[in-house]
């Protein structure tokens, strides 16, 4: 018994202990969500689940002075969290240990449902010619109910996770 309360204690001590500060957005660009996809795009990488699974793809579009980036799942995968940083390398938060702080990440959102293509805008008129791009997302397989966190394939974070994150730079795209 006396074990049991002390678990409890312990328990209820952690619960408390955590914080549920909303985190403001690092600068003030504006930033527009949609849910609909976009067909053209000049960048794609995996969308890598729990360090090994693909399971769908992140695509970027630069046009007109604004960058969008999507999220897409594959088959019964389906997209429950994202949050996207993207902008200047040196605006990215990470903590002290140099892993990436994705609560701090301005774009995020909750999908309910079905949710297998997100799509993020951003004005890059503040935005150096090539930006870094951490996609993060939490992802769930709809028929085994598996639940991984997934990013966007690329450069490792120094920090010790495997979180990842890649550079993207205009003249990728033709005609921009």
């Amino acid at each position: 018994m006396k074990n049991l309360s002390i678990v409890c204690f312990l328990a209820i001590g952690v619960l408390f202990s955590c914080s549920t500060e909303e985190s403001a957005p690092i600068d003030t660009q504006e930033a527009n969500f949609t849910r609909t996809a976009f067909d053209e795009f000049c960048y794609e990488t995996p969308l890598i689940a729990g360090k090994h699974t693909e399971v769908g793809r992140v695509q970027v579009v630069y046009t007109n002075g604004e960058v969008q980036v999507q999220y897409v799942t594959d088959g019964d995968w389906i997209l429950e969290e994202t949050h996207l940083f993207a902008g200047a390398c040196d605006d990215m938060p990470v903590n002290g240990g140099g892993n990436p702080k994705i609560g701090k990440f301005p774009l995020h959102g909750n999908h309910s449902g079905s949710t297998q293509t997100v799509a993020y805008g951003l004005d890059t008129s503040d935005f150096p010619e090539c930006i870094c791009v951490a996609a993060h997302a939490v992802v769930r397989n709809a028929a085994s109910n598996q639940r991984e966190t997934a990013w966007g394939d690329g450069i490792t974070f120094p920090g010790r996770s495997w979180a990842m994150y890649f550079n993207f730079c205009w003249d990728a795209c033709d005609g921009d």
